[in-house]
Order: C-alpha cells, then structure tokens, then sequence
C-alpha cells in the first residue's frame, strides 16, 4: 500500500495559503505572554522539525506531555512577529529577526500538526532569509514534510534533496530517502523512487515514515507502476516468506502484500501474458485467492473490494453480480476513488445499463478530471448512443491526460471529426432502438453539459465539496492547541525516563546549553542535565547536529572558534527573551568583578571545559565549492597532518575547508538592458588558410564565447568528411548498433502536444536498430518527401481542376497538417579505433583546442572513456529530428560538424540564464536535467533571456561554448558528428566544479568525475596560470584532506583498509545508492563480493548502514598522492627582455 493512502492532506490547489491568518481571532492581542521556566526556554530553542516524530509520531498531540511548550512558544513567537509588524511590514534592520521568528514559527506549527500555518512561515522565511534557511538543519526537512503533507510532491522533492545535501548521515537521512522515494514515485521517476528506497532500507535507523518491510512492499509497488510484474510479484512473494501477524501493523502489512499479489495476477491477465485460456483461468483463480486473504486480514480496505471487483469484471457475465457487489463494498468503504467508479460505470455499461453507466463515469471525472480512462469510456457510452458531439469532446478530454493508447484515440477523433464535418445532421441525431439501450426506452441520454445534475453524481459532488470545506476551514484554525488557553498557566514537567536511545540534535544541543549554565541550571535541569549525560554516555548522540541556528550562528562571525561558540552559549539569549510588549530582551554578559586577579579574567567559564564544541567524526558534507581555511602552499605532509588530528588529537584540530556549505545555486543572470536586442547575432568565423585554423586567435575566441559557427575549417584543413556519410558507412559497419528515437515533425518554431496545444515537453520513444536499417530507412524518407513535393506542385501548377482535384488537395493538406512519426538515429558509437580508424584520423587533423585527443583538452587527462565526451558520436538525421534542449555533460564544450548533405538549425543561450530556463521548466511540467523539452523562442526573449539562432551547412563547425544552453533541428537529411571538449581555462572548470554540485542536489549523476580529473590534471599537466594553478591545488587540498579523515576513521572503527591498485583504463566509480563519485576509498561488501557482485558504496552510504558489512579498497596510497600532490606546481613563464 502506498503510505499516502493514509494521509488525510489535501491538494494545495484546494487550499490558499495566503488566506492563513498568523494571528489566530482566538488570541486578543492585549493578553499577558505566558513566561518561561529554564527548562522551556532552553527546550524550545533547541526544537526544530527534526523533532517530528516526538510529536506527531504515535501520540495524539492534546494528549502531549509537552504540548504547554508548544502553545507558549507559538504564543511568544505571534507577539514578537506582532512588534516586527507593527507599520504593517518588515523593516530592513528587522529582517534577520523576522527571519529567525518566521522559520522557529513554522517548526512549532508543524510539530503541533498545523501544516498550513507551517508552509506560510516557513515561505516567509525562505524569502526574508534565503542564504540563512539551509543553517538550519532542520528548515528544508520540515518544508520537504509540509509539501508532501498537501502533495506538492516536485517542491517536496527539492526540499528533501537540499536537506540531505548537508545532512546525508544525519538521524532524518532515512526518514527524507523514504519521503523522496514515494514523491518520485508519485511524479513517475522510478529509477530514482527505487534509489531511495533502498537508500532508506541500507540506513541502520529505520524510518518511521515506512518500515523496512513497507520499504521493501513500495519497492515492489514502485516496478509494478514501472511495468516490471515479474520483479514485482517475486518482491512481494519474497516479502510474504519474510511477514508473519503477531502485531496489528503485521497484519495490515500482510493484507498490503497479499492484495499486491492478486492485484499482479490480475495484471498479468490484463495484459495479456497468459497464453491460454487456462493459464488465464488459473492466474484469475490465483488472484481472488490472495485478494479474499487480503480482505480476511484487512475487511475494511476498499482497495481490495476494487481488485476483486475488476477480477470477477474479467468473467462477465457470470460473475458480474459479484463484481458489482464488490464495487458497491469499495464505494462505502472509500467513496472518493474514481478508479471505482469508472469500473463500476464499465460494468453497467456492459449490462446494458446506460444511465447508471453515465452517472459512474460521471463521478469518476468529478473526483478526478484527468482520468483518461473515464473520460474514454464516456465517450465510447455516448459514440454508442449515436451522440456524437459530446463523444468527441470526452475523447478529446481523455487524450489530453496521457492515455494509455493515445493513438487508438487520435485515430477515433479524426474519424468523428470527419463524420460531423460531411454530415452535420449527426449533431442532432437521434437515439436508435437496438442492443444500446435498455428495453422500452426512448429517452435520449442526458448530454454531457446536462449529465452532472443526475442524482447520484450531485450527491458525491455536494459530499466532497462539503469534506473540501470542512478540511479548508481546519487549515485555517490550525492546530486545536491554539485554542487551548489554559496551557498558558501550565509547567512542563521533563520527560525524565532514561530512555534507551541516542541523542537526537535537539536533546545534544540541550545538553550544551546546560553544561554552560550549570551552575545556574534550577533542580528541574540539573535532573534534565544527569539523565541526557547518563544517555550520552551509555549511548552516544548522532551524527551532523549544529547548534541551533540563531542570530548568533549567521552573524558576520563566519567561521566560528571554539572560544566564540562559547561566548555565543555563555550569554545565551534567544528570540524567546520578550517583554510584554514583545520587545527583544537581551541579556547583558557577565561581567568579571574589578578587583578580580588576571587569572581570574582570562579563566573560561565555568563549565566550559567540559562543553567545547567538538567535531563530528567526519565533515557534515564534502563539497568541491568549500571556501578553504588554509592556504594552497602547504605540502601533502602537512594536510595529512592536520588531517589526521581530527582523530587523534581533535581538541587541537581545526577544519582545512568549511564543513557545511550552502547548496549551489544557479548563476545570476545579468540584468536586461533596455533597448538590448536579445535576438544575439551569431558569431561566425571563416577559415581562410591552414594558418587561420590553427591561430591562437580562434582558439582564445572560442573559449570566451557562448557560441561560435566556424566555416571554411574542414576545407582548408582537406578533411574528408565522406568518410561519415551514410553511403560510406553502409559498406564498412552495416550492423553497427543505432540509438533511434520516434519524435514528431514539426517547424523549428513550433512544439505541440498531440492535441496541438504548445508545450515544452519533446517526449520521443527510444528503440535500437542497425546503420543498414536506418539507412533504408533514410532513403524512403527521402524518396517520400521528394512524392508528396512534385504531388503539391502539380496540384499548384493545375489552373482549372474538378471537384474530386479539389477533394484530393484538400485531404492532402488534412495529412500534411497532423503530426508526423519520424525516426532520429542518434549516438552512434564511433569509439573503436578499429574499426573507424579512417575516421578517427581525419578528425585528427583538426586544431588541438577541438580535437578528442590534445594535451589542453581536459577530457584526454581522464584515462579512460566516456561514449560520447571523450570519444565521437554520429548523428543520422532526416528533416525534423530534433536534439531537445540541454547543456553538455558537467557543462563542458563541445565540437559539432554537420557531414551534410543537408543542414541543421540551431538555437544556443549563454550559460548565465540556464537557472531562467531551469525555473521555466518547472513551471511547464518538465525537468531540465532529466527531461526532453523545446523551448519557445518568443518566450525566452519576452523572459529577457538572449538567443541565438542560425543554420548549419554542410562542412561547418559549431564550438559549443562551456555552459551553452542550446537545441538542434535538422532541416534536411544530414549525419552530424560530436563529441565534448574540456578548455583548460578558470572558467570552464568552475563551471564544471558548480555543475558537480548542482547536480548532487539534483540527483542527478554527473559523468564527468570530478575530483579524479583533478588528480589527473595534477600529475599529468604543467600549469601556467595562476587562477587554474589555485583552483586545482584546492581541490587537492579538500580531496587528500577528506581521503585521509575517511582512512583514520575507517581503522578507528577496526574496517578493514586494503590497497587495490587502479586498473589501466579502469572507469570511475559511482555511489550505487546516491550516484555520487566515489574517489579512491571504495566501500564494498564482503558477502555480495564473494557472489561475484562489485556494488560500490560513497562513505556517507556506508555509515548510514551497518558498517562493520563493508571493507574498503584502496586504490591509490598515499605515497602516490602526497607525490602528485607536493609536485604539482605552479610553472612561471619567464619573459625575456629585448634590447634595442
């Protein structure tokens, strides 16, 4: 079962979150603030989301031991927001305070359960104080729990992935990878739902959200929505042998699988994989079997009585009173599922019922107006009843929601289409008496305008809306603390069992802030203080907790010390400390008397010898883009040294780069000049001599453009570009392997979905075929194109024609307008040096800077390939193949040459207004690294995002500068061949370092390994320029750094270190969970390497699971890098000086 079933959240789109008054009618304005005691004030600084579970997990919140903490902190909180507002907004010295008061708001209202009260403070937050929210750990968890919570699942996604990017090993890691895993699914990302999942069941701390066994059910949930029933029907059978029923929560999950498996059988009926009739039989036996299990176990699951309504619906009609009776069970038992419904109305339909069969059908599109399944089988009730009109429109409705045969449907509509357009009667045609409708009636069918006032759909209609106001008006009131008045007057008592767990962030912080005011602490927190320190002691505190962020923790005070946290937790003063008026009170330091010795002043306070901040066992986060706290001159000897003092002597260790950083964001773009013409001129550059190819000038111009179209280069170069023509092709590789996608043509200006209504998406189907084939395939094209051209012009050229010319013209143009399948032959692999070795030694002619193989192409220092970077791929094209719009690969350059003979169209934007067309995508259903997508030209220029456009030739090059955003039509038949290019420059680099990260955030895998690249450049390269020098010596620095700390705790946990040397051409490695690179420490299992399995795990990975599973495999010792390391350096260009 999927764990939203049974969550009672509604869409954002029933709710306004700007109508959430922040202060409650409930709450006079003039009332007395309650006060606290230590013991709640401390407590409530340190909650945040990560608290959650404590409140909103098994316990109803009313009946809380701590729920006077929550209404006195909401109390204060709405007080002090009252004064930051009292002219109405937010003045500019008051935006930090706001910030801090607006983000612990929206931590109380969640884990007081008040989701809509949460998402509007936690947004102003985000707005007041964008570059602070990611400090709290806690800000991007709670957000990501909110919009899941009213199933806003793309900005859930977001949230939980910037969340983990600082907080991949924390206590809430399993509990986001279980949430992100159902919001992929839920957005049909499956490969990465099922990443996640089993991301959430490696981690030792399992989440609440799902149990490991409700993981392992989604899992199978998750290939069944994939289409993959045979993975799926072995996970649940593998599940079953592992369940039993002991405790209610093993019942519902026994019930879960076992309604799982018939639905499966179900399914594989359904789709026909049962070869005879028999087998259909026995799968259909096999599938009531579970599902009647399932019903024991679980009588009031509607979803069962819906699968055993659809598998006695496949035996119509001997079992169709059964199946009825099954649906009627689902609809008292979930009255909102429009699955239901429109199976029940397919039933009626069936029996000759057609009015209860509209009333169905129109309760399903009522509940959900996308069902394109109702939507199809209305239309096929009215087609029926010669109804025409209103058949059209439902089939028109259900195309537009991605049926499941959409070109069935398109073939039906044309049809009706044409019908009504030749016979214009048929709108008004009567019914027919026949096997359509019930015996003795006349009466023609509601229309569909009229079909919604029927009595049973206006009787769900006015439940729902009535269940919609009600949830809407409980949004607004918030959580029933609010109006619990009397906790204001109420003392909370400490929870003082020793509870046999780990400190949380928030019970570590605590402790902290007591160990500072010992001294002070009332008996309450002294008994708080022994029993969190007995916890501590007996059973450690995760890993990844932060003091809890506050005006101190993102003042100008960036990096802290030890001694400046210690004088942040001496005067410890929070947004808590308010006067009646709701003005901040600050606590003044304490002073030292005058008379006091020398001694005595430079003496810390009193306990903080036994409260310095210490350092997690390893870094919160690595990240490439870490500021470093060191300078780039120091030798390997002395970051292993610093390095190794995070083990062994960690009172004196001191970070060498910032261990949390914000997550990377997208460039600025420069402001829109007015005036600025945004449709940019393209540059273009003609090689005129051997001389020009090669000059220092085309290179330098290249790198320091978004865009370049070269002509004249293969010319003057004598390449032989026949050698990539598909006529050479065809006679030396025929059965070479082609990539082909199915698109749909049409002009370069225009993409439309198939209803013809603009859109971003550029969906293609993926399939593979041979050169030969595509060939032939090409050729007919051709041949096609040249027919339907001398048909138009002799239709053009005729002066007088008859009617049936006219008719023929007339439905040539009707074809010639409807979307046309063409075949795009794409990322044909022309790396074996074998077998085009012809080709590959043309391309060698070419000058350095674009050549596949050159010492200043960064690609080349990788030592081993990349399909496609480092080595060439060919394109095979007919008029209308698009390549959708991307940036390349870690935003490297590349290299393009159309082969001709005809020519392509191309659109590029520079690289600072990706993150414009990134926002753009998301606002058009569609993701910008993941997805296919054709953006509106008009658009982008009316956004103020520049453009260039220009055509192809044959022969010419086009230099895709790095970060160039850009998308490729093909205007003619053509071959194109094209590969990626790395500048050895700053900026090139920097963009690739930002993308690394961008991607992390992403989830997405970036194909370019980074930090093994550097090490690469390091040892093989002799830099010259200082910038590029000081780049890759930091990234150095961070990597021989994190590889050291992973080591030293690797053999403080007794894991065993092995040395395997790199293999010759051997690729990098990706984490198999997270997709990260993993350099030079590789975690593996044991058990799964002696099954001849080599998954390979990142360290975060492997902490979250039990590690004491995995050994780790040395690939490069640190000899060898502190080698590379100490002799990679910075070689000067001495100029010499001339006399004269």
């Amino acid at each position: 079962m999927d764990p939203m079933e049974e969550d009672d959240g509604i869409s954002l789109n029933h709710i306004n979150v700007g109508e959430i008054n922040l202060t409650p009618t409930f709450m006079p304005n003039h009332e007395v603030i309650p006060r606290l005691t230590l013991y709640e004030r401390v407590r409530l600084d340190t909650l945040t989301s990560i608290n959650f579970l404590e409140f909103q997990g098994n316990i109803n919140i009313i009946a809380h031991p701590e729920r006077q903490i929550l209404f006195k902190g909401f109390r204060i909180l709405e007080k002090r927001l009252n004064r930051l507002m009292v002219h109405g907004d937010i003045e500019e010295k008051d935006k930090l305070d706001a910030f801090l008061v607006y983000l612990k708001l929206g931590h109380i209202c969640l884990l007081a359960g008040d989701y809509a009260r949460a998402l509007s403070t936690y947004q102003h937050a985000l707005r007041l104080g964008e570059e602070h929210f990611w400090k709290d750990s806690g800000a991007y968890f709670g957000l990501g729990i909110v919009y899941l919570h009213f199933k806003a699942y793309g900005s859930a996604i977001e949230a939980f992935n910037r969340h983990l990017y600082n907080n991949s090993t924390s206590m809430t890691a399993s509990e986001a990878n279980a949430r992100l895993g159902v919001c992929y699914k839920a957005v049909k990302l499956f490969p990465d739902a099922l990443r996640h999942f089993h991301s959430a069941l490696n981690d030792r701390v399992a989440p609440h959200f799902l149990s490991h066994p409700q993981l392992k059910l989604n899992i199978a949930l998750t290939h069944d929505s994939a289409g993959d029933i045979d993975k799926a029907y072995r996970e649940c059978n593998d599940l079953l042998e592992d369940t039993s029923t002991h405790t209610p929560n093993e019942t519902w999950l026994m019930a879960a699988i076992q309604r799982e498996l018939g639905w499966l059988c179900y399914r594989k009926v359904d789709a026909d994989q049962c070869q005879t009739s028999d087998e259909r039989r026995a799968k259909l036996a096999e599938a009531e079997q579970h599902l009647h299990e399932s019903k024991r176990l679980s009588p009031d699951s509607g979803k069962t009585h819906y699968y055993l309504g659809r598998c006695y619906g496949e035996q119509t009609p001997a079992k169709a009173h059964d199946a009825f009776l099954n649906y009627r069970a689902s609809i008292d038992k979930s009255e909102s599922d429009s699955d239901t419904w429109c199976s029940i109305g397919v039933l009626y339909h069936q029996q000759n019922q057609p009015m209860d069969a509209l009333q169905a059908f129109i309760c399903a599109v009522d509940l959900d107006p996308e069902h394109s399944a109702a939507w199809t089988n209305l239309g096929n009730l009215y087609e029926t009843h010669y109804m025409f009109a209103d058949a059209l429109t439902c089939y028109k409705k259900a195309i537009k929601y991605n049926p499941s045969s959409p070109e069935t449907l398109s073939a039906r509509i044309s049809v009706i289409q044409n019908e009504l357009q030749q016979s214009p009667a048929l709108l008004n045609q009567q019914p027919r008496t026949g096997p359509y409708l019930q015996s003795g009636c006349s009466a023609r069918l509601p229309a569909l305008k009229e079909a919604g006032s029927q009595p049973i759909p206006a009787e769900l209609r006015q439940r729902q809306e009535e269940f919609i106001r009600s949830k809407q008006q409980r949004y607004r009131d918030g959580s029933v603390l609010w109006r619990m008045g009397e906790l204001a007057n109420t003392r909370t008592d400490p929870p003082l069992i020793h509870d046999n767990r780990m400190l949380n962030p928030s019970e570590l912080n605590m402790l902290r802030i007591f160990k500072y005011a010992e001294s002070k602490l009332d008996l309450t927190c002294q008994r708080v203080l022994e029993n969190l320190e007995a916890r501590l002691k007996q059973y450690g505190c995760t890993e990844g907790v932060d003091l809890p962020i506050c005006k101190y923790t993102i003042s100008e005070l960036k990096n802290h010390s030890d001694v400046e946290s210690e004088t942040v937790l001496q005067n410890f003063s929070t947004i808590f400390d308010i006067d009646d008026d709701g003005n901040p009170v600050v606590k003044p330091k304490e002073e030292v008397a005058e008379d006091a010795s020398e001694e005595e002043k430079e003496r810390p306070p009193r306990g903080s010898d036994r409260a310095t901040v210490t350092h997690t066992e390893l870094p919160h986060s690595f990240s490439l883009l870490a500021p470093l706290k060191i300078s780039v001159d120091v030798t390997a000897e002395e970051v292993m040294e610093k390095s190794n003092k995070r083990v062994t002597k960690p009172n004196e260790f001191t970070e060498l780069f910032v261990e949390k950083v914000a997550p990377p964001s997208p460039p600025t773009p420069p402001e829109h000049k007015p005036g600025e013409i945004l449709q940019r001129p393209t540059p273009i550059i003609t090689i005129e001599s051997r001389k020009d190819a090669h000059s220092i000038e085309l290179h330098k111009f290249c790198e320091s453009s978004p865009i370049v179209l070269i002509r004249g280069l293969a010319t003057q170069l004598k390449m032989d570009l026949s050698l990539f023509s598909t006529k050479t092709l065809l006679e030396t590789c025929p059965d070479h392997e082609v990539e082909v996608r199915t698109q749909y043509k049409m002009p370069p200006d225009l993409n439309v979905n198939h209803l013809g209504l603009p859109t971003w998406s550029c969906d293609s189907q993926q399939g593979f075929t041979t050169i030969r084939k595509y060939a032939e395939y090409q050729a007919e094209n051709f041949k096609r194109s040249l027919k339907e051209e001398s048909d138009k012009i002799r239709c053009q050229s005729a002066k007088y024609g008859v009617a049936e010319t006219a008719l023929k013209r007339r439905k040539m143009m009707e074809e010639n307008s409807k979307l046309k399948e063409i075949k795009f032959g794409t990322n044909v692999d022309l790396s074996d040096d074998v077998k085009f070795k012809a080709q590959l030694t043309e391309l060698a002619k070419m000058p350095p800077f674009c050549r596949v193989i050159a010492g200043c192409n960064l690609l080349s220092h990788l030592g081993h390939t990349i399909l496609g970077m480092n080595t060439v791929q060919l394109y095979m094209k007919v008029p209308g193949n698009r390549t959708p719009g991307h940036t390349e690969n870690n935003c490297l350059a590349s290299v393009n040459i159309n082969i001709g003979p005809g020519d392509c169209e191309w659109f590029g934007v520079p690289y600072e207004y990706w993150g414009v067309i990134d926002k753009k995508c998301r606002e058009e259903g569609t993701d910008f690294l993941k997805g296919a997508w054709w953006p509106n030209q008009e658009e982008l220029i009316q956004m103020g995002v520049p453009v260039y456009r220009f055509t192809q030739k044959p022969g010419d090059l086009v230099w895709v500068g790095a970060g160039c955003v850009h998308w490729v039509q093909s205007t003619g038949w053509c071959n194109n061949v094209a590969w990626n290019v790395g500048p050895m420059t700053f900026s090139q680099m920097m963009m690739a370092v930002h993308q690394y990260e961008w991607n992390k955030v992403q989830n997405y895998k970036s194909l370019v390994p980074m930090q093994h690249l550097f090490w690469q450049i390091a040892k093989n390269v002799r830099l010259t320029n200082s910038k590029v020098y000081n780049l890759v010596r930091g990234m150095l620095i961070r990597s021989l750094s994190y590889c050291k700390m992973i080591v030293d705790w690797a053999e403080r946990h007794n894991i065993h270190v092995k040395y395997q040397p790199r293999m010759h051409d051997e690729h990098s490695h990706y984490c198999c969970l997270c997709q990260v690179e993993v350099f030079n420490l590789l975690f593996v299992k044991e058990e799964e390497k002696a099954k001849g399995t080599y998954g390979v795990w990142c360290v975060d990975c492997a902490r979250r699971g039990n590690i004491m599973d995995y050994s780790v495999l040395q690939q490069i010792n640190f000899v060898d890098l502190n080698e590379i390391f100490n002799k990679f350096q910075l070689h000067m260009i001495s100029k010499t000086t001339l006399v004269v």
